[in-house]
């Protein structure tokens, strides 16, 4: 197996296209996006510092889609699961792009 390895990453290193030498038939991953309880929902929001709605946007749903997850009246779809995936590991990438994404609204100037 080490030598397997090895040869991977010798060919890794090569510079030669790794599509030449390895096909998706040979390597083994589950592709499939985590599940997601409430509680893990909540817990990744919470990462982001987000109320309901900013994390809705995030997610590109609804803030009403978002309180039946955390309720458990429904779950994320495996596209919701997979981008919960990456926000749930980089955080960080995510607090930055909302940070940076804060705009603050002109004063109302009425006399």
């Amino acid at each position: 197996m080490i030598a397997d390895l090895k040869e991977f990453y010798d060919h890794l290193c090569s510079g030669k296209r790794i599509s030449d030498k390895y096909t998706v038939r040979t390597v083994y991953k589950n592709f499939n996006p985590r599940e997601y309880t409430p509680e893990m929902v909540r817990e990744i929001r919470d990462s982001l510092y987000a109320s309901q709605a900013v994390f809705a946007k995030v997610l590109a749903v609804s803030a009403r889609t978002v309180q039946a997850w955390e309720r458990g009246d429904s779950t994320p779809s495996p596209v919701c699961r997979r981008l919960l995936d990456i926000v749930h590991a980089n955080p960080n990438v995510w607090i930055d792009m909302l940070s940076n994404t804060v705009r603050v609204a002109p004063a109302n100037k009425s006399a």
